[in-house]
């Protein structure tokens, strides 16, 4: 995913698949994160960060 297609999401789409994201990268589903009250800028950061977690650890099964 490239960041100019998240540059054209709203608020609302990322609220859609941050628990995906979340449990992606960590294994399990986001427990009290309230992401409705972080704004669009927070979102993305923290997607985009979930999603570099969840590559590294694709990576990293990959290899092991």
């Amino acid at each position: 995913m490239t960041d100019d297609i998240i540059d054209t999401w709203t608020k609302k789409e990322f609220l859609q698949v941050m628990s995906d994201a979340y449990k992606d990268a960590h294994g399990i589903r986001p427990r009290g994160i309230k992401y409705s009250e972080w704004s669009l800028a927070e979102l993305k950061d923290e997607f985009l960060m979930l999603c570099s977690i969840a590559a590294e650890n694709e990576q990293w099964d990959r290899e092991h």
